[in-house]
């Protein structure tokens, strides 16, 4: 399944996650350049994310286009189909992906706004 084009001008800058060789996470982060915003918001489209946790950080994903999405809470996993939504609350450990083929697309809102130091990459349990 393709995704719609995303135009430009709604995010500031794009990163590829892990690598550009793995693209596994594409964001498209829209208000991380806005100083001292006190929320933030992005897109992600996601193969399948790294497991990770955020101490500061409340995010919730809506799930806008592309196949139904899996995300991991704590172990618990929740599907969201087009139009859910999922709120990941502080301190909680998490990771989507797709049920493909393909990305699925969700907007991501953060409060207060995202930042690289609250992203903290965890081992997967095993």
């Amino acid at each position: 399944m393709t995704l719609t084009l995303l135009d430009p001008s709604l995010y500031r800058r794009k990163k590829v996650l892990p690598s550009e060789d793995d693209p596994r996470e594409v964001l498209y982060e829209a208000t991380n350049h806005v100083p001292n915003l006190p929320w933030g918001v992005a897109y992600a489209d996601i193969v399948e994310s790294m497991r990770h946790v955020h101490h500061r950080t409340r995010e919730t994903y809506v799930h806008v286009e592309g196949p139904p999405l899996v995300v991991e809470l704590d172990g618990d996993e929740h599907l969201l189909e087009v139009g859910d939504s999922l709120e990941i609350p502080i301190g909680v450990a998490h990771k989507a992906r797709s049920r493909g083929p393909g990305p699925a697309r969700v907007v991501v809102t953060t409060c207060p706004a995202w930042s690289a130091g609250d992203h903290h990459l965890l081992e997967e349990p095993g």
